[in-house]
């Protein structure tokens, strides 16, 4: 019941502002999909990175690693609310996107160590299943691609 009478209490509009809010796109985790399986793949990749960046030179400044990291066919690299929780939120910097959805990144040696436990521990839980189950492979990057992707 209402009081008849009671003064309403008013905010003027001079005392409001419009604040737009961010939304951020979580990315769910696949349905009927063998992460284990597919961590394990990840796994091997990343520590064929690892020791195929340990014997050569090909390195940037500071000591990074650079490697290509390649998501599910038709998952667009730029046009994905993902981004920045596969690449940017996990230690890596884009170098250059070679399609829609591969790109080269490159990361420092301690994150390096950080990323390799994190892909070990997607197998054991479903904490950054939604990160990981979009990577569809991880591989080297050599110099002798690098020089083939700049001819072409």
């Amino acid at each position: 019941m209402m009081k008849k009478n009671k003064p309403h209490f008013q905010i003027s509009d001079q005392d409001t502002f419009e604040r737009r809010a961010k939304h951020r796109l979580i990315p769910k985790p696949k349905e009927n999909f063998n992460y284990e399986e597919h961590s394990d793949n990840l796994g091997r990749e990343f520590h064929a990175v690892i020791a195929s960046s340990n014997k050569s030179m090909f390195t940037i400044p500071n000591a990074e690693t650079i490697f290509k990291l390649q998501l599910d066919e038709g998952e667009k690299i730029e046009q994905r609310g993902r981004y920045e929780a596969i690449f940017t939120d996990q230690g890596l910097t884009v170098r250059a996107i070679l399609g829609e959805s591969e790109a080269i990144v490159s990361s420092t040696e301690s994150n390096v160590r950080r990323l390799a436990r994190q892909i070990n521990d997607y197998g054991k839980s479903e904490r950054e299943r939604a990160v990981w189950d979009y990577v569809q492979n991880i591989s080297p990057f050599s110099p002798a691609e690098k020089n083939r992707h700049i001819i072409s």
